[in-house]
């Protein structure tokens, strides 16, 4: 399976490249903008960041599923289902090099963020001042306010969840070159079940997983919930494959 996710990496090198340089070129202009006291080029850095760190692993789990359409629709990948390898193999290879992709994301850019912000607290001395106002004005209407592993295991259940929709988009994008091959309507057939599970899923969410007594327990309950669907979607996702796929 190592070389099946070697093979997944590198067809998604480019992206990965192109997420790492905007990444590179708003922490230049971040840190420019701080270290020269240049608010326009502060302002710059900080959305070009916001906006590849949300981009990039939206187009993350996007791409991953445009390949897996062309890994069953075009000749494009033939040779990959020609290999010794059963379908279990490939579409765990999948899951897996998405599932690390976006788990260096998150990391990455969670610890990016941690790092810009304790930096830019330090060097502008009236931030630290304008943000202790604005905690004492957080804190007079909420109890309690989120702590720094509550909102990073708010941040894992939120890549979690993404995570489990990719999932199901793999599951949609099999039925529609197996099951509803050749039908009439079949990919839009196919996208109606993606909608479908995806409500289905936060459906049960709110009905099975229970609240726990602080915001990281309660996140980490969700994440958990994600995780072991997008496992069962998975093996169902494999099991089409193995019986009804024909190339």
């Amino acid at each position: 399976m190592g070389k099946l996710m070697k093979y997944e990496f590198r067809k998604m090198r480019l992206s990965r490249l192109i997420i790492l340089a905007a990444a590179l070129i708003g922490e230049i202009l971040f840190l420019l903008g701080v270290s020269m006291e240049l608010e326009k080029v502060l302002a710059a850095g900080m959305i070009i960041l916001v906006l590849d760190a949300l981009f990039g692993i939206f187009y993350i789990g996007i791409e991953s599923i445009l390949i897996l359409s062309r890994d069953l629709n075009t000749r494009q990948s033939y040779m990959l289902f020609m290999m010794p390898r059963n379908s279990y193999q490939i579409m765990g290879a999948k899951v897996l090099s998405n599932l690390i992709s976006l788990s260096v994301a998150g990391v990455f850019f969670g610890a990016m963020a941690a790092v810009d912000l304790s930096f830019l607290m330090i060097k502008i001395d009236g931030l630290k001042m304008f943000w202790e106002n604005v905690k004492m004005f957080l804190e007079s209407i909420f109890e309690q306010l989120p702590s720094a592993a509550d909102i990073a295991s708010a941040a894992g259940a939120g890549l979690m969840e993404w995570f489990l929709t990719i999932i199901i988009g793999y599951l949609a994008v099999v039925l529609a070159a197996t099951v509803l091959a050749g039908k009439k309507l079949g990919g839009i057939l196919s996208f109606v079940i993606f909608l479908f599970l995806c409500w289905a899923v936060s459906f049960l969410d709110t009905r099975i997983v229970p609240e726990m007594n602080s915001l990281s327990a309660s996140m980490a309950a969700h994440g958990a919930f994600y995780l072991v669907v997008a496992i069962l979607f998975s093996l169902l996702t494999c099991w089409i494959m193995e019986r009804k796929l024909s190339v």
